[in-house]
């Protein structure tokens, strides 16, 4: 019995673009632009999962300001008290 996708360290080209939900060219393009890192072994192609891990969140957005010290409401923004 093989191991799920989700549990290799690695997958064939077939497994990306199934767990992608795209074509086998596509992740084939990938992989020869250089957008997917891989693993070669001789002709033996391998993508590491790690590349389909999800993207950290972004940064919270820039406040406008004056650039004094504040203390500000959860969200990062609005309006706080300054700091003396």
């Amino acid at each position: 019995m093989g191991m799920h996708p989700s549990e290799k360290l690695y997958v064939t080209i077939s497994e990306a673009a199934a767990m992608l939900g795209v074509s086998r060219r596509t992740v084939q393009r990938w992989v020869s632009r250089g957008t997917v890192p891989v693993v070669r072994l001789g002709r033996v192609v391998r993508i590491p999962t790690s590349a389909f891990a999800p993207a950290p969140a972004a940064p919270p957005p820039a406040c406008e300001g004056s650039g004094s010290a504040r203390i500000l409401p959860p969200n990062g923004c609005g309006s706080g008290r300054d700091v003396a």
